[in-house]
């Protein structure tokens, strides 16, 4: 079975300002936002290279949605935010969109695709649609949800995290980077307590939007200019006077070995996701 991966439908719709009401239709929930727009919430599935999220929408759906006008079908795009897209356009796509058959020829599910490989796009096999206007992200909201979720749930996303190649969509003439690293790192800080795991050091603060932070960084054990990436075991916590001395080569780490040094001696670090038994 599937486990959904990302924002709750509480969360997303948060980044929008929350939402006054919801009801159940056919087993379809719609909510009614603040400014009266009445929206419908689909979370997705990540392909395996990481490049692209996808969605499934029933022929009956569409129909209900139709039924009760409802202005917009917010995407929940993982951990790396939302696009809130304007119901005429779904309606559009879909006239072209790939789409899985009963076997009596009838459709069973049109399917949905958002793409990060360039531009924040939606596409089918015809069309593509621009998404950058409808896209809405909230770091906060983000930060919160990771915090409030069960140790174990975040070590399984932290495990299933897909470390894909396009760690940057370009938005207008900006190269930004991805949400969804920022969000493993997240995990990762959450699952070492956020405690350096090399000297134990751990540190919290008020940051100027009054949210509890901490004096912490998370650091690639393999670095990005050798090919590593931010997958579950290729990512530590170190403070900063730690990450200085990785830096400078006076804190040594192997991953092939497992094995950590300080000024060439082996030292025993703290070990909360690793696995590496030191």
């Amino acid at each position: 079975m599937d486990t959904r991966r990302g924002l709750s439908d509480i969360n997303a719709l948060e980044m929008l300002g929350g939402y006054k009401k919801s009801e159940t239709i056919k087993r379809i929930q719609f909510f009614y936002l603040v400014n009266h727009e009445k929206v419908v919430v689909k979370y997705s599935k990540i392909s395996a290279d990481g490049k692209k999220y996808w969605f499934g929408i029933t022929p009956n759906a569409i129909k209900l949605y139709k039924s009760e006008k409802s202005s917009h079908i917010i995407f929940i795009l993982g951990y790396e935010g939302i696009v809130k897209l304007p119901i005429e356009i779904l309606y559009k796509y879909i006239q072209k969109a790939n789409v899985t058959k009963k076997e009596n020829g009838e459709i069973k599910r049109h399917h949905i695709n958002i793409s990060f490989s360039s531009d924040l796009c939606l596409y089918n096999s015809i069309d593509s649609f621009i998404l950058d206007d409808y896209y809405f992200y909230n770091e906060e909201i983000v930060e919160s949800e990771l915090v409030e979720k069960k140790r174990d749930i975040i070590l399984e996303e932290a495990k299933n995290f897909i470390d894909y190649k396009e760690q940057y969509v370009k938005i207008g003439d900006k190269a930004k980077r991805r949400k969804e690293s920022s969000a493993q790192k997240k995990r990762i800080a959450i699952l070492e307590d956020h405690t350096c795991q090399v000297c134990g050091f751990k540190e919290e603060y008020i940051k100027a939007n009054n949210k509890k932070g901490w004096i912490i960084e998370v650091d690639h054990i393999i670095e990005k200019s050798k090919g590593g990436g931010e997958s579950f075991d290729n990512l530590w916590v170190l403070c900063p006077n730690c990450h200085a001395k990785k830096t400078r080569g006076i804190i040594e780490i192997d991953s092939l070995k497992k094995v950590v040094k300080e000024k060439g001696e082996s030292i025993r670090i703290r070990d909360n996701h690793l696995g590496w038994g030191t």
